[in-house]
């Protein structure tokens, strides 16, 4: 008797600039459970389980100085 293989775990990363507005935590009710949020540096994030193994290649693609996209040149 063989075992099946374990189907392969896809991950999606997604980043944007968000305004200066926004807050810097905040909740969200969902599913009768009360979540909280905040923001991480992109630095030093402090993710769990190898969530941030696409922050090296994110980081080298932002200016270092703001770790914001570049701004496009005209």
């Amino acid at each position: 008797m063989g075992s099946a293989a374990p189907a392969p775990l896809h991950a999606h990363t997604y980043a944007f600039a968000a305004p200066d507005s926004l807050p810097d935590e905040w909740q969200h009710h969902a599913d009768g459970h009360l979540f909280s949020f905040h923001w991480a540096d992109l630095a030093d994030p402090k993710l769990d389980w190898e969530m941030d193994a696409a922050l090296p290649h994110l980081l080298r693609h932002l200016d270092p100085q703001t770790l914001r996209p570049p701004k496009e040149h005209p």
